[in-house]
């Protein structure tokens, strides 16, 4: 058995994809001040931590997701998720989440491939959402081709960068992406044994040129528990340049994921998150579990007092607050940010 930890680790369900192609690959003037979707009423953060300098930079973003564990996921890597059904859920950079489905078998010579293509864009999508129209941009142009074995898949991406990921077990994680311009970004791993299963944990990225001859740049991932009990972790630039996540423990009992609680990064000011807490009396809300703590992104805070700060309608019949909440209930409806 293998668990795949990733820079932040995230529980996605489907139901949260056509949110997220909402929320991210829509026109930017669906956005209020850039931080709230007029169509889902969700908060939507998409933040840039770090640009370690190079020929080729590595950009660590990340982008919130609004489910009930208050998650995060990472921009750098992405998130794959194999449903049942057979489809193949494809998180991009930028948070949003593709699913893609089996369209046709390719035989080439003794070997077959398969190809998936994406199934999910009739809704919430619009290729406006780069700021222009472009072919280059357009995810109906993305594809999948899976070898015989599904032990590797290659994302197409349209503007012609290519993504290939490796399976460990049913979990797969990115092994490199060739990009357009003929430079690879390149993942290294590190096994690391958790009481008879496996962690796999992200230890570097890096950026080549088109012969792999020569590091444009760096980033290694340091881990203050490599077992992940602990979910803190460290990012080292190759140019000096560093980062530090650190997240809440216990607070809300999760197997898949942790709350972000505090992003240092040496370009930007510390950011520090807060969650409201709520207990769920009825499951048919979005997959949420009855009974089960869960929370929403309540605020962000940055130095000299400054914060963005999230209330949320409650929904009669949907959401029971515990006394520990401070918002409204599920539905956000407003965003307040004090004057610098």
């Amino acid at each position: 058995m293998y668990c795949l930890i990733i820079f932040l680790c995230c529980f996605r369900f489907l139901f949260a994809v056509e949110d997220s192609l909402a929320s991210f690959e829509n026109d930017p003037s669906s956005l209020v001040d850039g931080k709230v979707n007029v169509i889902t009423g969700d908060p939507v953060v998409f933040i840039e931590d770090l640009v370690i300098q190079g020929s080729e930079p590595i950009v660590l973003t990340r982008a919130h997701i609004n489910d009930a564990q208050g998650s995060w996921i990472s921009g750098m890597f992405g998130f794959v998720e194999v449903l049942p059904q057979g489809y193949v859920v494809v998180t991009e950079k930028n948070g949003s989440s593709i699913v893609y489905q089996k369209k046709e078998t390719l035989n080439v010579g003794k070997e077959k491939f398969f190809r998936y293509e994406p199934m999910n864009l009739d809704v919430g999508f619009s290729n406006t959402s780069q700021g222009k129209i472009s072919s280059l941009t357009n995810l109906k142009n993305y594809y999948i081709i899976f070898n015989q074995t599904f032990t590797e898949f290659v994302v197409h991406v349209a503007d012609g960068t290519l993504r290939t990921y490796h399976s460990h077990g049913s979990f797969y994680h990115i092994d490199s992406e060739k990009l357009a311009n003929g430079n690879w970004i390149l993942y290294e791993y590190e096994v690391v044994p958790v009481k008879g299963a496996k962690s796999v944990n992200l230890k570097s990225i890096r950026t080549m040129n088109p012969s792999k001859s020569k590091t444009y740049a760096r980033a290694d991932f340091l881990y203050e528990d490599p077992k992940q009990k602990n979910l803190h972790f460290f990012v080292q630039g190759s140019d000096g340049s560093s980062l530090e996540c650190r997240f809440y423990q216990g607070e809300i009992r999760h197997p898949q994921s942790g709350q972000l609680s505090t992003v240092i990064s040496s370009t930007l000011p510390t950011q520090k998150y807060a969650y409201a807490r709520y207990t769920p009396e009825y499951s048919k809300f979005k997959g949420d579990v009855k009974g089960r703590e869960q929370c929403r992104l309540q605020s962000i805070s940055w130095p000299l007092s400054r914060e963005v700060r999230f209330d949320y309608y409650q929904k009669e019949g949907i959401a029971k607050l515990t006394k520990r909440a401070f918002f409204r209930g599920v539905f956000l409806i407003s965003v307040s940010q004090c004057p610098e």
